[in-house]
Parts: C-alpha cells; sequence; structure tokens
C-alpha cells in the first residue's frame, strides 16, 4: 500500500532532473536490499535513470552512505562477536 501512495506521489511531481513523468519506486538494491530503498523513498525515474528521495526530490547521495557504513558497523560487530 505504501508503494502504491509512493508511486502516485512520484508520477504527481515526476523527475526532478528530466521532468518525466515515468518514475517508479526502487524495490531493491545493492547498498540497501529490500529495506533501505523503502526507508529512503528510493525512487527512480525510468527515461534518464536518475534516482532521489520522492519525498524530498533531493538525492539519497547522504542517506546511503549512512546506511551502508552502519551496516558495515553492525556486520563487524557480529562477527566480532560470534568468533569470540
Amino acid at each position: 500500500m505504501n508503494g502504491d501512495i509512493l508511486d502516485q506521489l512520484s508520477k504527481d511531481t515526476g523527475c526532478p532532473k528530466c521532468g518525466s513523468n515515468s518514475v517508479s519506486a526502487v524495490g531493491w538494491s545493492w547498498w540497501g536490499g529490500m529495506i533501505g530503498p523503502k526507508m529512503m523513498n528510493h525512487t527512480k525515474c525510468q527515461s534518464c535513470s536518475y534516482t532521489y528521495n520522492s519525498k524530498t526530490r533531493q538525492p539519497n547521495t547522504r542517506g546511503i552512505v549512512i546506511y551502508s557504513v552502519i551496516a558495515a558497523v553492525i556486520g563487524l560487530a557480529l562477527v566480532f562477536l560470534i568468533n569470540r
């Protein structure tokens, strides 16, 4: 349901880079799997391949870096705890 609302919001405003209305929510990414893109309202324009946050209409670069660092720290902590 949330994806439908996100898709409709994105289609109403279009891509901030090229103005195309052909946009869709990203369902999976290399940096966040299935959870990361949903957390950041990650949207991709089908015309120019620009990805952005559909709520802020800004790139998600900062959020992706923070998400990746936190995931790496948690992963390293788990490895450390398992090997103790």
